[in-house]
Formats: structure tokens, C-alpha cells, sequence
């Protein structure tokens, strides 16, 4: 769960964590953003947590809800995407070979884990519940707020994407392969969500320039989906400290694919745009 990414790989060599990105890609692209094995990461279960749920979450739109004076930003399709992946994490078998896989789509979301199922797929889309086949990671992810229902919200999440976008998440037992696949589709990603991202900026890793590292890129995408992030909120969102923030900031400045709009106290960066 917290440990060091090279121990974990020793003891369970057989298992991997993967996200891709694949939406509004543009022909011949295989995908906008990944995270994967690739030495820039502490590859264990807690930082792929936290580094996935933003890039799920990040273009969902949220409503100006407020709870007394502070505004509220948990809309039930964050909820929903957060008990998919704790799902996901508690239910998969460790010791399988296989990839613990996320994958953001035009259409939805894909949670893939090696595993079996316990019940049969009918009495899970009725609520039935089955003790998650790891009980000590569901209870570290629930101190850390995750998994409040996990094992018990499944209707929920039917109910949810079903109001949304009129579909229903489709729960697959892949038992040849053994492998259970999570999806939710039918959604118009284009209508109900827009990309934020102007026309003419790049809008995925393998566009920007070759010499940039893998953290260098998902801090230029952060930029990019979210403008006006502080070190601190960067540093969250990519699993780093804010003085490595701090350090690549400054090197994409010299390269000059970010600027500095503002003062240093009221101002923020912003990725310079792309006029070719």
C-alpha cells in the first residue's frame, strides 16, 4: 500500500498498475496520458490512487453547490468513480498475474483487475455483498476516505451513471482470462464534458516535445486542464514534493514551454501556446 515500489515488484512480481487516457485522440494517437512503470513514481497502490483519481475527475463537471459558506465538490459521479477504483483495488487478486488497468474513454471509464468474482454477476447488480478478498487495504483506504460502500455500492453506481447517460455499467467475469472488467459507457463526453483545453495548445504527452521527461509532461497537462494551480496543488496532483515542483518549473521556463502571468505573489503559470 505505502511501501517502496521496488520491494513491492520483488514480492508480487506478477502484477502491474496501469492508466491511459484515451479520449479525443486524434488519428494515429494511442492515447493522451499514461502512468505506468517509468521511474518517476513510487509504484505502489497509495500513489497510483491519488494519481489517477484527479486525471479521472478532472474534467467532470461540478455544480456551484454550497454547505453553509463553503462550496461543495463532490457530485455523485465523483463518488461513483471513487468507489469504482477502490472496488477495483480491494477485489483484486495480487498474487494473479495481470494489470490493475484504468482506462478513461470518450464513451466512460474501464476498471479492469486479476481476480474472480465471489458472487455471481446477478446478485451483485441486486446489492449483494461479498467480503473483499483484501479486508486490511479496504481498511487503510477507508481511513484515507475512500470505499465507505465499497462492496455495497454497486446499485448505487448503476443508479448513478443510469441518470446520467442512460446506460448501465456493464460488470464482466472474464473467467478464461481471470480477469473482472468494470465499464460505463454511453457517455457524450463531448457534449457533457468539453475539453478545456484552447484548440491550439498540446493536448497530450506525445505531442509535446520529445526531450521532456514524464513528470515534465503531466505538469504541463495539469497546467494545461487546470490553469492558476499552486505549487502545492501540483505537487498533490503528480505525487511529488513542491521543491521537485519547484525544480522542473523552473527548467520548463528556461525551455520556454511555460510563462509566468502576474506577479510571483498573485500570479501563475501558464503554458505557453503552441502557434504552429
Amino acid at each position: 500500500m505505502f511501501g517502496k515500489g521496488l520491494s513491492i515488484r520483488e514480492r508480487f512480481d506478477m502484477i502491474r498498475f496501469d492508466y491511459v487516457d484515451k479520449t479525443r485522440l486524434a488519428k494515429g494517437q494511442r492515447y493522451r496520458d499514461r502512468l505506468t512503470y517509468d521511474g518517476d513514481w513510487e509504484n505502489n497502490l497509495f500513489r497510483f490512487l491519488t494519481m489517477v483519481m484527479p486525471r479521472l475527475t478532472r474534467d467532470l463537471p461540478v455544480p456551484f453547490v454550497l454547505e453553509g459558506v463553503q462550496r461543495v465538490d463532490d457530485t455523485p459521479m465523483h463518488k461513483l468513480l471513487r468507489e469504482a477504483m477502490t472496488n477495483m483495488i480491494i477485489h483484486a487478486d495480487f498474487m494473479a498475474e495481470g494489470i490493475l488497468k484504468v482506462e478513461k474513454r470518450d464513451d466512460g471509464y474501464l476498471f479492469s483487475n486479476p481476480g474472480t468474482l465471489k458472487l455471481p454477476v446477478e446478485e451483485i447488480y441486486r446489492g449483494g455483498v461479498s467480503a473483499a478478498r483484501n479486508p486490511h487495504i479496504q481498511d487503510l483506504l477507508r481511513m484515507i476516505g475512500y470505499g465507505d460502500n465499497s462492496g455495497t455500492g454497486f446499485p448505487e453506481m448503476v443508479e448513478v451513471w443510469g441518470n446520467a447517460w442512460g446506460e448501465k455499467p456493464v460488470l464482466n467475469e472474464r473467467y478464461e482470462l481471470q480477469i473482472v472488467e468494470l465499464s460505463f459507457g454511453g457517455m457524450n463526453r463531448e457534449e457533457g464534458n468539453p475539453p478545456v483545453n484552447p484548440e491550439n495548445l498540446p493536448v497530450n504527452p506525445e505531442n509535446l516535445p520529445v526531450n521532456l521527461g514524464e513528470l515534465d509532461k503531466q505538469i504541463l497537462m495539469e497546467m494545461m486542464a487546470k490553469p492558476m494551480l499552486t505549487y502545492a496543488q501540483l505537487a498533490t496532483l503528480v505525487g511529488r514534493t513542491r521543491e521537485t515542483i519547484r525544480i522542473h518549473i523552473k527548467s520548463l521556463k528556461e525551455k520556454g514551454l511555460i510563462t509566468r502571468v502576474g506577479s510571483d505573489k498573485d500570479g501563475h503559470w501558464q503554458v505557453v501556446r503552441n502557434e504552429d
